[in-house]
């Protein structure tokens, strides 16, 4: 069974990247579902695997999925991701600040704010350098580097044997 997952893999990289894109994107979506909210970081992770899963879509329609461009630009879109989420895990990590909008600043310029608007605005706020879910001292942004890392270097490999059409 093992074999003939790889084959199939092998033979349609692309489309096996966009199915595990998927699987991903299902599984922090069911995370946020239970009660873990993404914060601004997490969300930038999840816009590669949008993009990969949208490029095979339009790839599908056009009967291109064994493409060598579109798997190019899916392996690029990995190493995009496991960089935001190597990023992520760093801020995690605390070994170096994340960006200012990850720390729930508040703008008290607003005219209308009160001690309500505020309580409000602080109960929403979700901080990006505090992993929400962790397993073996990894984080979920941890995890999703490693995964996304695996997933470009599959493709490369898919790549270099020449499994995609030129």
């Amino acid at each position: 069974m093992i074999k003939s997952i790889v084959k199939s893999a092998l033979e349609r990289p692309s489309l096996f990247i966009a199915l595990i894109a998927a699987i991903l994107l299902a599984v922090v979506y069911g995370f946020e579902y239970n009660g873990y909210t993404p914060c601004d970081l997490c969300w930038y992770q999840r816009y590669p695997y949008m993009a990969i899963v949208s490029l095979m879509m339009v790839a599908y329609a056009l009967k291109e999925q064994n493409s060598w461009l579109l798997l190019l630009l899916i392996v690029l879109l990995t190493f995009v991701d496991a960089g935001i989420a190597g990023f992520h895990a760093g801020v995690e990590y605390k070994w170096w600040d994340g960006p200012s909008t990850c720390g729930g600043a508040f703008d008290f310029s607003n005219s209308e704010l009160t001690l309500d608007n505020l309580y409000e605005s602080a109960q929403k706020v979700v901080r990006c350098d505090e992993a929400a879910w962790t397993l073996g001292g990894i984080s979920l942004a941890g995890y999703n580097m490693l995964i996304a890392l695996g997933l470009g270097f599959f493709g490369i490999y898919a790549f270099s044997s020449g499994k995609a059409k030129k």
